[in-house]
C-alpha cells in the first residue's frame, strides 16, 4: 500500500458532557451517541467514531463526550479506504485530546480493524488502516500483515502517471461479498487444520467444537453438510453408471 494526496480533517473539542455530538459535512448528516457499548448509533458514519471512542476506552483513554465536524477528499465507497482514513482520523484526535498520545501508532492502526470488526460488521485486514497511519510521501509500503513488519519503498515513478479512476459504483464492505469470502477462507483453514475428509470426522469435530466458540461451531457444521452432499453426488453417479 501507500498514501494518496487525499485526505479526511475533523474538528473536535470537549463538550463538558458524556455524549458525543457529530457532524458530516459532506453527508449533510447529525448524530449524538453516548460512550457506552449499548449506545451504538445507528448511522454507519456515525458506528465509526462510536467504534474508535469504545477501542480507545477499552484501552485505558478516559474517553469524554466531544462536539465534531469532519470532511475530506477521500471518495466515499469506492475503495480508497475511507473508512480506514475516518477511523484514523478520529484515533489520532482522540489519542491527543483525551490519551496523551500514550497510544503507539501500530495500536492506533489496530484500533481501526477492531473497529471494523467489532460494531461495522467487517472482518477487515489491516493494510488500510496501517497505510493510513503509516504512509508516506513518495514510498510505497512493503508490509506483512501477520507480523505488521514493513518496509519503504521509493515510488517516484518519472515519465509515468498512476491513475486511480472512480468507478462512481458505491458499495459497503460490509453489506457485499468481502466477509462471506473470509469466512469461505477461515473454513478451510479450519478443516485442512483438522484434515476433515469425511463426514463421519466433522462428527467427532462437531463434538470437538462443543467446547469452543460458537463460530468453530458453525464451521463444522457447514462442512458437513458440504461433505454429505458430495458424497450424495458421488453416490448417484455410481449408480447412474
Amino acid at each position: 500500500p501507500g498514501a494518496v494526496d487525499k485526505g479526511m480533517i475533523a474538528e473536535i473539542k470537549p463538550n463538558g458532557t458524556d455524549k458525543v455530538r457529530a457532524y458530516s459535512i459532506d453527508l449533510k448528516d447529525y448524530v449524538e451517541f453516548g460512550l457506552n457499548e449499548e449506545d451504538a448509533p445507528k448511522a454507519s458514519w456515525a458506528r465509526y467514531i462510536f467504534g474508535v471512542c469504545r477501542e480507545m476506552i477499552k484501552r485505558g483513554v478516559n474517553v469524554k463526550g466531544f462536539d465534531t465536524a469532519f470532511a475530506g477528499d477521500v471518495p466515499l465507497g469506492a475503495g480508497m479506504s475511507s473508512s480506514a482514513a475516518l477511523e484514523s482520523t478520529y484515533a489520532y484526535a482522540i489519542n491527543d485530546l483525551f490519551g496523551d498520545n500514550k497510544i503507539d501508532k501500530f495500536e492506533l492502526a489496530k484500533i481501526g480493524q477492531a473497529t471494523e470488526h467489532n460494531y461495522c460488521g467487517v472482518n477487515c485486514g489491516i493494510m488500510d488502516q496501517f497505510a493510513s497511519v503509516f504512509g508516506k510521501a513518495g514510498s510505497l509500503i512493503r508490509l506483512d500483515c501477520r507480523s505488521l513488519e514493513y518496509q519503504y519503498f521509493p515510488f517516484k515513478p518519472e515519465g509515468y502517471r498512476l491513475v486511480l479512476v472512480d468507478s462512481v459504483v458505491k458499495h459497503e464492505l460490509a453489506s457485499s461479498a468481502y466477509n462471506k469470502r473470509f469466512y469461505v477462507i477461515v473454513q478451510w483453514k479450519c478443516c485442512r487444520k483438522l484434515k476433515l475428509t469425511s463426514a463421519k470426522k466433522i462428527t467427532c469435530a462437531q463434538n470437538m467444537s462443543s467446547k469452543k466458540s460458537n463460530v468453530y461451531l458453525m464451521f463444522v457444521m457447514h462442512w458437513k453438510e458440504v461433505i454429505m452432499k458430495l458424497s450424495a453426488r458421488k453416490c448417484m453417479k455410481h449408480t447412474m453408471a
